[in-house]
């Protein structure tokens, strides 16, 4: 119908378990997506990839990218606090 394969499946609402994990496998599928916040690795996982939400500022989305983010346990309040200390994150 449309004239490409589709070969990627992000499961509805982020939610899944692992028999949705072999559903979308025997669909064909070669990844899946969920909403679960998290820095993918080349060890990832490819049917439980994970989403990061899009940073207000470019400062927040290295952080992320790094993985600076989570091993430091940032979150939108620490985050919210520092924006009010005037740290551009």
């Amino acid at each position: 119908m449309l004239g490409a394969s589709i070969n990627h499946f992000a499961y509805p609402y982020g939610d899944y378990n692992e028999s949705h994990v072999e559903m979308v496998k025997k669909a064909g599928y070669s990844s899946a997506a969920t909403t679960i916040p998290r820095v993918n690795t080349v060890k990832a996982n490819s049917y439980k990839i994970g989403r990061l939400d899009a940073p207000k500022g470019i400062n927040t989305l290295i952080l992320q990218i790094s993985g600076i983010w989570h091993a430091m346990g940032f979150d939108a309040l620490k985050m919210d606090y520092l924006r009010s200390r005037g740290i551009p994150f």
